[in-house]
């Protein structure tokens, strides 16, 4: 499968990215690496995520804090990533 972020899940990471870097450099590189390659990942199995609070999608709890919600098109061969969530925040679609 194809794995595509939408602008969303990219305006989310890039502040996220943002707050850290001002911070620690080296965590928020870290984290950057550590959640490029969790989304890469899903090409391969994109179930692998649990069951999303969102119907229709799915929560990859891998990179703790940070959530990525994603739903998966089967007919298209296409996972995306819709929002990238701390898990402490508050969730909605």
């Amino acid at each position: 499968m194809r794995v595509i972020w939408l602008a969303t899940a990219a305006d989310d990471w890039r502040r996220i990215f943002d707050f850290l870097l001002e911070r620690n450099p080296q965590a928020a590189l870290e984290l950057e690496a550590e959640l490029l390659a969790a989304a890469a990942g899903l090409d391969r199995f994109p179930l692998r995520g649990r069951t999303g609070l969102v119907e229709g999608t799915r929560e990859l709890v891998v990179v703790r804090p940070y959530i990525p919600i994603y739903e998966v098109d089967e007919e298209q061969q296409l996972v995306r990533i819709l929002r990238v969530w701390h898990g402490a925040r508050n969730r909605t679609r």
